[in-house]
């Protein structure tokens, strides 16, 4: 069974283009699949809802001070 988080109203800057604010973004197994405003309908039932309201998401960072 797949696990899905939405995070609503929040304010989305993604790794290239314009910030987004007031964006939901939808995460199935720990990996965002859909970002745009209104995701609730797209939800699975019994999904697990992060109210994101005045908050900053952002894409993940990569450290560039790591040497690999």
């Amino acid at each position: 069974m797949q696990r899905q988080v939405l995070v609503r109203n929040a304010h989305v800057v993604p790794g290239s283009g314009p910030e987004l604010p007031g964006t939901d973004v939808l995460c199935t197994d720990g990996v965002s699949t859909a970002v745009a405003p209104g995701l609730g309908a797209r939800a699975a039932p019994g999904c697990e809802v992060i109210d994101a309201t005045g908050l900053t998401m952002t894409a993940g960072f990569v450290d560039a001070d790591r040497h690999v």
